[in-house]
């Protein structure tokens, strides 16, 4: 049985944790029936884990680019991502990055789930940092701190062997670098116990690496130009 809690994590945004968790490298079916106007996103948080991943539906399954709705009834396929790149094609060495890629954001789903469940159960304004407005300082525990400083750390390396690994003719994939830096800055923020007060810096990180994925998806299908 599924059990489904919802947290007010800041205003006006809903966090839906499951106890059956929705992962980039597990999603929570292979298939859905959609229906006319329901959100593309939100079938990607119910099955990826977050909103952000509705690109790798949108290009995996054909959909017309810049609608935010199904535009019919359909059946969508929800493979795993690393299954999409490997049906993509692409080169076997970016593959084992976009594993570890895969790992580093399913990992990241729990250092966010347990940074919701501390906002959502304490007053805000309690853990303002005096001297310092819009930030809060989060009571997480030094485990989640050192999993956020981890992944970091290992992002790093994925970056820095992306670079340095590009092959003869293939061009430097740099909306997926950006993506990858910016989850980098959010991952230290994280690490540190401070972020804004309205805990986006926490959900950036993987609306960050739900964006790589799909640049890095769009970068192969285009013959890594």
């Amino acid at each position: 049985m599924k059990i489904r809690l919802f947290i007010l994590a800041w205003p006006m945004v809903l966090i839906s944790i499951t106890s059956q968790a929705q992962t980039p490298a597990k999603p929570a079916r292979p298939e859905m029936q959609v229906k006319k106007g329901q959100y593309i996103r939100d079938t990607a948080q119910e099955n990826y884990g977050h909103h952000d991943f509705e690109g790798m539906i949108i290009l995996y399954n054909n959909l017309a680019q810049g609608r935010a709705t199904y535009s019919a009834d359909q059946l969508i396929k929800l493979p795993p991502i690393n299954q999409i790149f490997r049906e993509a094609r692409m080169d076997s060495d970016y593959l084992v990055l976009i594993d570890e890629m895969i790992s580093i954001a399913t990992e990241y789903q729990e250092v966010q789930r347990h940074y919701f469940e501390i906002v959502g159960k304490l007053d805000l304004k309690a853990l303002q940092v005096e001297g310092n407005s819009g930030t809060i300082h989060v009571p997480v525990s030094l485990e989640t701190k050192a999993k956020a400083a981890d992944l970091e750390k290992r992002l790093g390396v994925v970056r820095e062997k992306l670079v340095s690994g590009l092959k003869k003719g293939h061009s430097s994939p740099n909306s997926l670098l950006g993506n990858l830096d910016g989850a980098r800055a959010y991952l230290k923020k994280v690490a540190s116990g401070v972020v804004d007060e309205n805990c986006y810096d926490v959900d950036m990180v993987s609306q960050r690496l739900g964006h790589a994925f799909t640049n890095a998806l769009i970068w192969t299908r285009e013959n890594y130009k």
